[in-house]
């Protein structure tokens, strides 16, 4: 090969690498920006009411923007995109279920552990090790979700509901960065956000009916997290995470509470103390110190299942075998403006 145009590839992958981190912070922008939106909009309707709508509407613009983007998806893309949906959508409904008997502030730390479970989830179901120093930001990325929104925490049914809740999560964040890289991002998220909405519009019927909303600031509320805290945020968190390892993906989301907080002081006129704000460095210092390991060592963070040591790891396939499965965002109150 000659010089001319040669381009070393271990730059150009770091260079996608922090693309891709770039782009997942700015996703957990977006879902802690709209989180006052949420908030406000399931205070006016019912929870699953709103999550029907909401993603029916955030699938049928995907399929509005490539119409023909699902019909090269085949039938195992089509399977894990429904996989991943069902993670989703489990993961939205046992939260708002657990938030019932749980304070909102517990609910969004126990939420916000998929930070923890899904490393633990890589390792039980693909056999992948983690650095000490991706364990250490796991642990710094915990610990200041902790201080963000933990004021009190009791142990009973909603508890464990929610804990199912951030287990799911983690599990769509392992499944993203399994199968993202082997599908078209926007097929993959097309069908996943489909999922979501018929499980929806399932557990709406089964609790009373689902209705239509009949003011401007619901359909608002709606189209503004369809759009934008679903259709767009969920196809840069698939596209990202096909450069990015799963738990580099689970650390940065951690941002996400610290976003909605921020937005909580600019926006909704509430306090931040201390404490909140000792949080906030520390998840910060956990994601520095995730990407400071990803530019050190060439094999942390590349595209899942690509290194030729990786071939012969069992994939995904045992999730098939769970019939209940998906990354709501730490703190939020009622529903996750994920």
């Amino acid at each position: 090969m000659t010089l001319l145009g040669y381009r070393p590839a271990r730059p150009r992958r770091l260079s996608g690498q922090l693309t891709a981190a770039i782009a997942l912070v700015a996703a957990a922008a977006v879902w802690g920006a709209t989180f006052l939106v949420v908030k406000d909009a399931v205070a006016r309707m019912p929870v699953f009411d709103f999550l029907a709508w909401r993603f029916a509407l955030a699938a049928g613009l995907l399929v509005a923007v490539r119409p023909r983007a699902m019909s090269g998806l085949g039938i195992q893309g089509l399977r894990h995109g429904v996989l991943l949906g069902l993670a989703l959508g489990l993961a939205y409904a046992t939260q708002a279920i657990g938030l019932e008997h749980t304070p909102a502030a517990v609910s969004g730390f126990l939420t916000g552990l998929f930070v923890v479970f899904t490393p633990v989830l890589s390792w039980l179901l693909l056999r992948r090790r983690l650095a000490p120093s991706a364990w250490l930001a796991v642990l710094l990325a915990g610990a200041g979700l902790a201080l963000i929104t933990l004021s009190g925490f009791a142990v009973g049914s909603g508890e464990f509901l929610t804990l199912g809740c951030a287990v799911l999560f983690g599990l769509q964040i392992v499944g993203t960065g399994e199968w993202s890289a082997d599908h078209d991002s926007f097929a993959l998220v097309t069908v996943q956000l489909g999922t979501v909405a018929a499980l929806s519009m399932i557990a709406s019927l089964a609790t009373g009916k689902l209705s239509v909303p009949d003011s401007g600031a619901d359909w608002l509320a709606i189209t503004i997290t369809a759009v934008l805290a679903s259709a767009l945020a969920y196809t840069i968190q698939t596209w990202a995470q096909t450069r990015l390892s799963a738990t580099q993906a689970a650390v940065i989301l951690t941002t996400e509470p610290m976003f909605a907080a921020v937005f909580a002081v600019a926006l909704g006129g509430e306090t931040l103390g201390q404490t909140a704000i000792a949080g906030g460095i520390l998840v910060v210092a956990a994601m520095y110190l995730i990407q400071l390991r990803t530019s050190t060592d060439p094999h942390m963070g590349a595209a899942p299942g690509r290194t030729p040591d990786e071939s012969d790891r069992p994939g995904l396939a045992v999730i098939g075998h769970v019939p209940e499965h998906p990354l709501v965002p730490a703190g939020h109150p009622e529903v996750a403006a994920h």
